[in-house]
């Protein structure tokens, strides 16, 4: 399928009958693959791309290389070809990589590699979509997006960010849809997350048992004599958890599975307050919760979520935080009561400048960060 154009080798489309199958796209249908948008008129096919590149002058002597054809480089894509099946042998599971390299790239390396070896390349694609900053493509050859690159650089994130809230973040779109990146969506995912994590919360205060480490499932509860509103939440559970496995057969729709995570968190903290767990509860509700906790957690745990207990960042000065907060709740609860509620509202607007909820319920006020 290759020819000799000038020292240039190029993969000729039309010879390949299976050329096109990965976009459903024709070899007559292509235009010019090279990547200067120069079509050569030596060339066979506006859509032939080359294997061999001959050398240029300007070229650093590093990147050139003696070959039968005389003095040149490798095509760009037949270097990953030749990496692939260098590390993962000549046929292998899933080839990732972004939507913007499914054609031409993704395509060619199909057609090279299967015209070499007459065995499938790779038995899955995995096409994911783009970062976008406030909907513009965020790409490295990009000046203007320079900062914002450097500003998205994993190292950087991670100093800024808790690295669950990035996760939540990624794992609430499908992987071949775009993300937009912005303060927003970042706040909006760490509210997300919160819902989760107040609610295992919850889970702690009523069981007295560590909901990062389930030892209870609700497979366990099928058996056990619940009253009418266990009965529901096993119930419903069972349900939600294979629409969860439903939502990740399908080609791992993870936004999705997150979607009936919160369905399940809904239904929890609705048992919560029905069954009044918080005030008063026998053992046969607190299983049932354990349970269904243990579920949440270990469906979570397949998106890589609720692995462990988020952390307290205290150290120094800050170990009296709590202490401190407890007072300005006490110093609230005092002017409420006294009907100062300029003086009650002025402390919760500053501790959630501070990242620090409150929330008031029949049992008084509680506090997280």
């Amino acid at each position: 399928h290759a020819y000799v154009v000038e020292g240039d080798v190029y993969f000729d489309v039309s010879k390949d009958e299976d050329y096109g199958k990965l976009t459903n796209r024709r070899p007559d249908d292509q235009e010019s693959g090279t990547r200067d948008g120069l079509i050569k008129a030596a060339k066979r096919n506006p859509g032939d791309f080359a294997l061999w590149k001959a050398a240029k002058p300007n070229e650093p002597e590093t990147a050139k290389y003696q070959a039968p054809w005389g003095v040149g480089r490798p095509g760009w894509h037949i270097e990953c070809s030749a990496m692939a099946m260098k590390y993962l042998g000549q046929t292998f599971d899933i080839h990732g990589g972004g939507m913007d390299l499914k054609f031409p790239h993704h395509e060619n390396e199909i057609a090279q590699a299967e015209s070499a070896t007459g065995k499938v390349f790779a038995k899955y694609w995995m096409h994911h979509g783009l970062t976008r900053f406030n909907t513009k493509k965020i790409s490295k050859s990009d000046a203007e997006m320079a900062k914002v690159m450097e500003s998205l650089q994993i190292t950087n994130l991670l100093n800024r960010h808790d690295p669950e809230v990035l996760r939540f973040l990624i794992l609430q779109s499908h992987y071949r849809s775009p993300i937009e990146f912005s303060d927003d969506v970042l706040k909006a995912a760490k509210t997300g997350l919160g819902t989760f994590r107040r609610l295992l919360e919850r889970v702690e205060r009523v069981t007295n048992a560590d909901p990062y480490k389930p030892e209870l499932q609700i497979e366990r509860m099928r058996d056990a004599e619940l009253d009418p509103r266990g009965r529901d939440l096993l119930d419903e559970l069972m349900h939600l958890r294979v629409r969860f496995l439903e939502e990740m057969d399908d080609d791992f729709n993870t936004a999705g599975a997150i979607a009936v995570l919160f369905e399940i968190a809904n239904a929890m903290n609705k048992y919560i307050d029905t069954a009044k767990l918080e005030t008063h509860s026998e053992e046969m509700p607190r299983n049932m919760l354990r349970a269904a906790g243990g579920t949440l957690v270990s469906l979570g745990n397949v998106l890589g979520l609720f692995e462990r207990r988020p952390a307290a960042k205290l150290s120094g000065d800050d170990s009296k935080l709590p202490q401190l907060v407890d007072l300005l709740v006490e110093v609230r609860k005092l002017s409420r009561e006294a009907k100062q509620y300029a003086i009650g509202d002025h402390i919760r607007d500053e501790l959630t400048k501070l990242g620090v909820t409150l929330e008031d319920g029949k049992d008084g006020t509680r506090w997280r960060i």
